[in-house]
């Protein structure tokens, strides 16, 4: 301890604490990997239970970086034919090339396993892969690896570090199943240890929300997300935050002809009905517009007679504020607020 102070001169008044003013100090904002979802430099888990999207996000977040340039490697230890399929049904062949996408499939003891970390980074900085995706933790660990086991979890951790210090960010896809809803299976280090942490959960109807639930030394600038496959990815006050042109291409691709004529035909009813509403004024409520949809989704040629749960599922995502706001957006209106805090929409060319 003495040697590590070797270089105070206590007498001369050199004095070991930088006391500084808080209120001249600035807050340094997080460097983005993924503008609002991946910060450079922190370590990033995507928890939730099984089937609520987790894998989803994670692709579509490769797919945005890939467009910005940024090389990402998925770690598939779980159904990679089901990966292949949403990737082929979402990605661009030209856009999303094998140059900035790459996926390894076989079976892989890394987490755990300090030299097999060692040299999948040394691999991934040859590659120049900027994102690791693991999907998932549980089932790319060493044998020896105890995820409930707090010291295995921090060295873990702390071995990640060197991945961020080389310019890798990781997102690590993990199952929820501690006592507390939204926390990662495993010992209680794993929640501190990870810096910032999005959980996944099922809404029904092929949609799911998405909540930051620890982000340390910085908060996001959004809160409760909601993803659809139909509309793509809404804050909560129903602003899109991202979608792609090729959106209904995909859906078709893997959905099939028949859920795209279904989507077609919501939009077309809910476009065609919306605008014989505004025809009698220059307005209309969200409550209206969700009326609309209600009405829409509840026709026989839109659902079949004998699924009413999953109209019911589908009418709570298409109704929620959300789905509405999108929804609307790409019909040309835009949103405000009256004096009591009620949603409206006028179309842009009314403004």
């Amino acid at each position: 301890m003495a040697e590590d102070n070797a270089g105070f001169d206590f007498g001369a008044g050199d004095w070991p604490l930088d006391l500084q003013d808080p209120w001249a100090a600035k807050i340094e904002p997080p460097v983005w990997l993924l503008d609002g979802y991946i910060a450079e430099g922190y370590q990033t888990s995507l928890i939730g239970v099984a089937q609520s999207g987790k894998s989803s996000v994670a692709l579509e977040w490769g797919l945005r970086l890939a467009e910005q340039g940024v090389k990402t490697a998925f770690l598939l230890s779980e159904s990679s034919s089901g990966w292949l399929e949403r990737f082929k049904a979402m990605a661009d062949p030209e856009v999303h090339t094998a140059d900035m996408i790459k996926i390894h499939t076989a079976p892989l003891g890394l987490v755990g396993d300090r030299d097999m970390l060692q040299r999948t980074k040394e691999q991934l900085l040859v590659e120049g892969v900027k994102l690791l995706v693991v999907d998932t933790l549980g089932k790319t660990k060493a044998d020896a690896f105890d995820e409930n086991n707090n010291t295995d979890v921090e060295a873990f951790c702390t071995e990640l570090e060197s991945f961020t210090a080389a310019g890798i960010t990781t997102v690590l896809i993990a199952h929820t199943g501690h006592s507390a809803p939204k926390r990662m299976r495993g010992g209680s280090s794993w929640h501190p240890s990870l810096q910032c942490v999005w959980h996944a959960e099922p809404r029904g109807g092929g949609a799911f929300d998405l909540d930051p639930v620890r982000f340390k030394d910085f908060s996001p600038d959004v809160r409760t997300m909601v993803f659809e496959q139909e509309t793509g990815m809404a804050n909560s006050r129903g602003e899109e935050l991202w979608g792609r042109g090729q959106d209904r291409e995909h859906i078709a691709k893997a959905s099939g002809s028949e859920d795209r004529a279904r989507l077609d035909s919501l939009d077309r009813i809910v476009a065609d009905n919306v605008r014989q509403a505004t025809l009698r004024g220059a307005s209309i409520s969200l409550q209206e517009v969700q009326t609309i949809i209600k009405d829409a989704v509840g026709t026989e040629h839109m659902v079949a007679q004998d699924s009413s749960r999953k109209t019911l599922a589908e009418l709570t995502v298409k109704m929620s504020p959300q789905a509405v706001g999108m929804r609307m957006k790409k019909l040309g209106y835009v949103n405000y607020e009256d004096a009591d805090r009620k949603t409206w929409y006028r179309h842009a060319s009314a403004t």
